[in-house]
């Protein structure tokens, strides 16, 4: 293949399409050539030489011999190998040069799923033809329900005789949630009237299966959850999320730390999307997730990452995280066996929070770090003094970072990345994880189906809207520090103007700088 020169390829693509096409108008076609003439194509089609526009001449012949021959044989070798080359060319190819062929291919996966009941390795070929299908019908890929809905509950049936399916499965509902178009909650606003994605909704039952069963499937189950919550809402919250978040509460401290980063980001778009709603609801996940951070035997990443949480519910919702805190220390979470209190825990979490400052790295999760503690400052917790030079070292240094130098500023550019870039890092999202693995026989393609998928049009307006409603947007860090310092003011009296009195003046020049801000932002 290295030395097949370009202007040769396509005629060596017209004389294995008449290898593959040409035995199938005999009686007996040489199942040898044909086999030979799909494992050439492969070869050349996966070359990183491989250009599309020179073999877009053949691809009606090669799509109509490929499904002339899964019409034909019942060998399962030879059906497996002309699943193998069709799902690399729709893979290889765009929707322009697929899309014609769909209509004469759809059909035909239904019947060779049906007649495949005890062959798993060609059901999984099925899957990952529909999952590269529906990112090339991108928004019209509703037209496919009718057979994805099928095959997916026998894939995500929790009693399945093939058990082997399911990540294969779970895969094709991914790529069907991100490529359902419509913004924030489209489907919240259909209310009760049916539509076809709701079928994509009521297979959720077997993702809780799934998730409570192992956590083998943790990736995907998150990933899956994130666009369920992205395009359901608050309406789908309601419905399901008792359910999927219970299990994500069993998993807190019973994963390692990859699992742990991954399903934060599902449980922060659950407080941006609907936080009256979602705030009460995750309680139970916070409070573990609470004892886990104070626990003292997580790594730095997982601190920093699990306070970053902590720091929205505290700022999107006061009084759930002072739930939080109460129920917390009744159950006597982050004491050393002795009993403890809503103050000891808060200044518990304040020195944590401190102490693990520098090791949160995404700018808007600084950001948000900074705001937290500032907000600290202004509860009526006179130990918290203690940590003020440290607290206001922190946020003076932030300000810096983010609102001194206009990086947080939303109507520029540089605003529009610093919020693009997200809270998470890429070891809690899908960028950080290796697609290539696990997904059955189809792997890499299948995870390359995923990869694209995080790009289709629906998911990345849904994704849009979200970080468009992002609150950090609308918060100063300068204004919230000075009006938490006055509430600290308030409460503390002298303790307080001793401990500003006792700052290094380093910090006192630094904070200076802030509250002049503060009021210019103020006028």
């Amino acid at each position: 293949v290295a030395d097949l020169k370009s202007e040769d390829r396509p005629a060596v693509y017209n004389a294995l399409t008449l290898l593959l096409a040409q035995p199938q108008q005999q009686q007996q076609p040489d199942v040898v050539l044909q086999l030979a003439a799909i494992y050439a194509l492969r070869t050349l089609i996966d070359d990183f030489g491989f250009e599309a526009g020179a073999f877009v001449g053949v691809v009606p012949a090669v799509m109509g011999a490929l499904t002339g021959m899964l019409r034909s044989t019942e060998e399962l070798d030879t059906q497996n190998q002309a699943f193998g080359l069709l799902n690399l060319i729709i893979d290889r190819l765009g929707p322009a040069d697929i899309t014609p062929h769909v209509g004469s291919l759809l059909p035909l996966l239904p019947e060779i799923w049906a007649a495949a009941q005890d062959q798993s390795l060609l059901r999984i070929q099925v899957l990952c033809c529909l999952s590269l299908l529906v990112n090339v019908l991108g928004p019209d890929a509703h037209h496919t329900y009718p057979i994805i809905l099928p095959v997916l509950q026998t894939a995500l049936h929790p009693n399945s005789s093939q058990p082997e399916l399911l990540e294969d499965g779970l895969c094709l509902w991914l790529v069907a949630l991100r490529n359902v178009p419509g913004g924030l909650g489209a489907q919240q606003q259909q209310g009760s009237v049916a539509t076809p994605v709701q079928g994509l909704f009521q297979l959720t039952p077997a993702l809780t299966a799934c998730l409570t069963s192992s956590t083998e499937h943790i990736y995907l189950g998150m990933q899956i959850i994130s666009s369920l919550l992205l395009l359901g809402g608050a309406l789908f919250l309601a419905t399901y999320g008792p359910q999927l978040i219970a299990a994500c509460t069993a998993y807190v401290g019973e994963v390692v730390e990859r699992g742990l980063l991954l399903m934060l980001p599902p449980m922060d778009i659950l407080l941006i999307a609907a936080p009256q709603q979602a705030a009460p609801m995750i309680q139970p996940f916070m409070q573990r997730l609470l004892g886990l951070t104070l626990s003292g035997r997580e790594s730095g990443v997982a601190v920093a990452n699990s306070l970053t949480l902590i720091g929205r519910l505290l700022l999107q919702s006061p009084s759930a995280f002072e739930q939080l805190i109460g129920t917390a220390a009744a159950a006597d979470i982050g004491a050393s066996g002795a009993a403890t209190g809503p103050e000891v825990l808060l200044v518990s979490l304040g020195s944590l929070w401190c102490e693990a400052f520098d090791s949160i790295a995404q700018p808007l999760a600084r950001k948000l770090s900074a705001c937290a503690l500032a907000t600290l400052i202004g509860l009526p917790v006179k130990a918290l003094l203690n940590l003020l030079p440290i607290m206001l070292n922190h946020i003076t240094s932030v300000w810096l970072e983010v609102e001194s130098s206009g990086a947080d500023e939303p109507t520029t550019e540089r605003g529009e990345m610093f919020y693009a870039q997200g809270l998470w890092s890429s070891n809690s999202s899908s960028s950080g994880w290796d697609h290539g693995v696990g997904f059955g026989d189809g792997g890499l393609l299948l995870g390359q189906s995923l990869t694209a998928s995080e790009e289709a049009q629906g998911e990345a307006e849904r994704r849009q809207v979200l970080r468009d409603a992002e609150p950090l947007k609308h918060v100063k860090i300068s204004r919230l520090l000075a009006d938490k310092l006055a509430a600290a003011a308030a409460v503390h009296g002298q303790d307080f103007s001793a401990a500003m009195a006792a700052l290094d003046p380093a910090i006192g020049q630094q904070l200076q700088a802030v509250m002049a801000a503060a009021a210019q932002a103020g006028r």
